[in-house]
């Protein structure tokens, strides 16, 4: 992993993020870069602000960053930090500061339980669902310890794209934690056969253990255990829907996202 992205917003769950990020990028020996984008409020964009206004904003807001960085870097001794800010929407944004830095990962912060959130989602799981690159969601109340255990809930039958697949090798190599391989099947006889070869693959070089259990409720499947095993971080792979599917699906990992009670990482199945 050669490079961390981290959004924050200076809120309390934006701070958390960069908390994360900056231990996470020390775990696994990557830079990070501290990144910001704004856009004007509604009553402001419909006045005419000269762009001298812009570019003070974004003078402010990189000392802001440049302070942060400061700090990161002098509580972890090798930890190289940067720093960026936009003008314009995030989602859009962010994009392109990953594509500059030819970036490994994205990490937001995510504050979980509001009834709005559950049913509309927000910036961090609207980002997850167009995103090309893996999203890492922080909780709010969640502070960085070293990643021992993982648990990646996926789809025995899932046939990952080859960067998929790339992306987690590498990150099970890097991470040296215990990795387990997560299912949920209505029939638990039928579960070895649906293994796909790509999956079966990172079981037998060792990355992995697999396991599965019979239920129907995916999601509460996936929180008990997480609870049981004492996962540090979790790794769901998001589907992408066409537009009519999209309206009556409920994603998953979008939901787990918001109500998850440990780091969520999404992995795109897609190159």
């Amino acid at each position: 992993m050669r490079t961390i992205i981290v959004a924050t917003d200076y809120s309390l769950d934006g701070n958390n993020a960069v908390e994360y990020a900056a231990g996470l990028a020390n775990q696994l020996n990557a830079a990070l870069v501290l990144f910001n984008a704004f856009i004007m409020p509604l009553h402001a964009s419909n006045t005419l602000l000269p762009a001298m206004a812009v570019e003070t904003m974004l003078d402010e807001n990189k000392k802001k960053l440049s302070d942060v960085a400061d700090t990161l870097m002098a509580k972890y001794s090798d930890l190289k930090v940067s720093c960026e800010v936009a003008y314009g929407d995030v989602r859009n944004e962010i994009k392109l500061i990953f594509k500059k830095y030819h970036a490994s990962l994205v990490v937001v912060g995510m504050r979980g339980g509001s009834l709005t959130q559950k049913l509309f989602g927000n910036t961090t799981t609207d980002l997850i669902k167009v995103a090309d690159f893996p999203v890492l969601s922080v909780p709010h109340v969640v502070s960085f310890k070293k990643i021992d255990s993982v648990l990646f809930a996926c789809d025995y039958s899932c046939d990952f794209q080859t960067g998929a697949l790339g992306r987690l090798k590498d990150l099970f190599h890097q991470l040296h934690a215990r990795v387990e391989l997560f299912n949920v099947e209505k029939k638990i006889n039928e579960a070895a056969k649906a293994v796909s070869p790509e999956l079966r693959e990172l079981a037998e070089e060792g990355l992995l253990e697999m396991k599965t259990v019979q239920g129907i409720h995916v999601i509460k499947s996936i929180r008990d255990e997480v609870k049981a095993t004492g996962a540090d971080l979790l790794i769901m792979s998001p589907q992408r829907y066409k537009f009519w599917e999209s309206i009556v699906h409920v994603s998953k990992t979008g939901i787990m996202a918001s109500q998850s009670t440990i780091p969520m990482l999404s992995v795109p199945n897609r190159d």
